[in-house]
C-alpha cells in the first residue's frame, strides 16, 4: 500500500473495511502461542482461575510489531473489545507501514494514531451494542532498525531487559500507578493495594484517552517485554528480572513468564509479547 496522503484518508480507508466485518465472533482462545521468528514470540492464557480469556495478543516480525491488549467490561464485551482494538491497531500500523519505513521518527506519532484509531472502532461498535460498556487497555510496539517506540493506554506494561538490569518503561495509568508516581507507594505495595486495578484510562471509554509513549535505541542482546497485569501483578520485579535473564531462547522464556504467574496463582488472564534485538 503506498503511503496516504493524511492520517484522515488512512483512518477513513481502514473505516471502510471494518464496516464489513462482523462482530459476532469466537470468544478468544484459552491459550494462543505464536512464535513468528526465533527473536519473537508471544502468548496468552486465561490464568489458573479464569474460565474465559479476556486479553488479545498479535505480533508480526515482518513488521516489528507488538501489541497485548487486556479486556474490560464482562467476558462477552471484555473479550470482543480487545480483540477489536487489536485489529484495529495492527491494521492502522501495517497501513502506515511505507511511511514509518521512509521516516523512522514517525513511528512514535503512527502509535497515537493507531491508539486513537482503535479507541474509535470501539466507539463505533458500543453505539450499537446492547451489552456492557465495553474497552480495554492496550499496549503497542514497533522496532524499526535499532529505535523502539510504544505507546500504551492502561495498566499492560512495557518492559526493557537490558546490559543485565530490567527497566520499566511505561506508568500505570491507574490510581495506585500515580501514588507509585508521587513516591507515595512502592511497587509492592502497589501490587497489593485493594484499588490496583482501577483504571483511569481505557480504549473504548467515553473519556477520549492520552497514551504514554515512549522511545529507546537498542543494544544487541536486548529483551522487550509487553504485558497484561495478569503477569505483573503475579512476579515481583526480582522474579520477572530473574526470568528475563535466562539464558533460554525467547520462547522458552515467555514460557517460563506465564507458568510463574500461573505458579503464583494466576488470578487473571496472562499475556506477554517478547522480542530479543
Amino acid at each position: 500500500m503506498s503511503a496516504p496522503r493524511s492520517w484522515n484518508a488512512l483512518i477513513q480507508a481502514l473505516r471502510r473495511q471494518a464496516a464489513v466485518h462482523s462482530t459476532a465472533q469466537s470468544s478468544n482462545p484459552r491459550y494462543q502461542l505464536e512464535c513468528p521468528a526465533e527473536h519473537v514470540c508471544a502468548i496468552t492464557d486465561a490464568g489458573s482461575l479464569r474460565e474465559r480469556n479476556e486479553d488479545c495478543i498479535y505480533i508480526s516480525s515482518d513488521t516489528g510489531t507488538l501489541i497485548v491488549a487486556d479486556g474490560m467490561g464482562g467476558h462477552a464485551g471484555g473479550a470482543l473489545a480487545a480483540r477489536l482494538a487489536v485489529k484495529a491497531c495492527a491494521q492502522f500500523l501495517a497501513a502506515a507501514r511505507a511511511v514509518r519505513e521512509s521516516e523512522p521518527t514517525q513511528s512514535e506519532t503512527q502509535l497515537r494514531g493507531a491508539l486513537a484509531f482503535a479507541h474509535g472502532r470501539l466507539r463505533e461498535v458500543q453505539a450499537g451494542w446492547d451489552g456492557q460498556p465495553m474497552g480495554c487497555t492496550l499496549i503497542a510496539a514497533i522496532v524499526q532498525g535499532a529505535h523502539l517506540s510504544l505507546a500504551h493506554i492502561g495498566d499492560v506494561r512495557g518492559y526493557l531487559y537490558s546490559s543485565s538490569r530490567l527497566r520499566q518503561l511505561t506508568e500505570d495509568h491507574t490510581r495506585v500507578g500515580q501514588l507509585v508516581a508521587l513516591g507515595l507507594l512502592t511497587e509492592e505495595e502497589a501490587r497489593r493495594h485493594p484499588l490496583r486495578n482501577e483504571v483511569l484510562q481505557a480504549l473504548g471509554m467515553p473519556i477520549v484517552p492520552e497514551p504514554g509513549c515512549c522511545s529507546v535505541e537498542l543494544r544487541a542482546g536486548d529483551r522487550v517485554l509487553l504485558c497484561s497485569d495478569g503477569l505483573w501483578e503475579m512476579l515481583p520485579f526480582e522474579r520477572l528480572q530473574a526470568s528475563l535473564a535466562s539464558p533460554g531462547s525467547v520462547r522458552e522464556v515467555a514460557l517460563s513468564c506465564v507458568r510463574h504467574a500461573n505458579e503464583a496463582g494466576g488470578r487473571d488472564n496472562i499475556s506477554v509479547a517478547l522480542l530479543q534485538f
